[in-house]
């Protein structure tokens, strides 16, 4: 996978190491569309990025195939990447993207957040924000690119999620009203 120089300092930043160590210490897990990086000192953290920037995180207690086995099981911490670019990604991608960003937004609401969104709400309110909206980015793009493979259910449900969130961004100006939007993407 390939990590932009962002998401790749944050990966340092959650594992406390560089990004030249993190260079050394990773395995592609090609299966899963995910890397495994981790920090060899003792007691030192490892975790799986998926190629969305989705991660799980877990101390030196977990073994790799542990953590492996609680990624595959669909936990997840937290996101190194709010917006995704969808260069050379095909529908079914776009679809897994978009179920990793509903994962995402959900974790966000059940208080699941970075430092950064703890020490500042205002950067949990924006980065709810872009989350939505590229939820539906990716929905239109789907839409535009991909309805040929998109049987007539995913249609609707695709025209719905973005419908729910083009009409409801001009109420954003609280958790709360993100909030909203999110149960209302639940209800379809």
């Amino acid at each position: 996978m390939t990590f932009k120089d962002e998401e790749l300092e944050k990966i340092a930043e959650l594992l406390e190491t560089t990004v030249e160590e993190l260079n050394q210490n990773k395995k592609e897990l090609p299966d899963i569309e995910a890397t495994y990086f981790w920090n060899p000192i003792r007691g030192g953290s490892s975790i799986i990025v998926s190629k969305y920037g989705r991660y799980l995180k877990a101390g030196s207690q977990l073994s790799f195939e542990q953590l492996l086995e609680k990624y595959n099981s669909g936990q997840r911490n937290g996101s190194v990447s709010i917006v995704t670019s969808y260069v050379d990604m095909n529908g079914q991608e776009i679809k897994n993207l978009i179920k990793e960003k509903i994962e995402l937004l959900k974790d966000k609401f059940n208080g699941i957040i970075d430092a950064n969104e703890q020490e500042n709400a205002g950067f949990l309110h924006w980065s709810c924000s872009m989350i939505l909206k590229n939820i539906m980015m990716s929905s239109d793009k789907l839409l535009r690119k991909y309805s040929d493979e998109l049987t007539s259910e995913e249609t609707e449900y695709y025209k719905k999620l973005s419908e729910i969130i083009t009409n409801s961004q001009g109420n954003w100006t609280s958790m709360e009203e993100l909030e909203k939007t999110y149960n209302q993407i639940k209800q379809i």
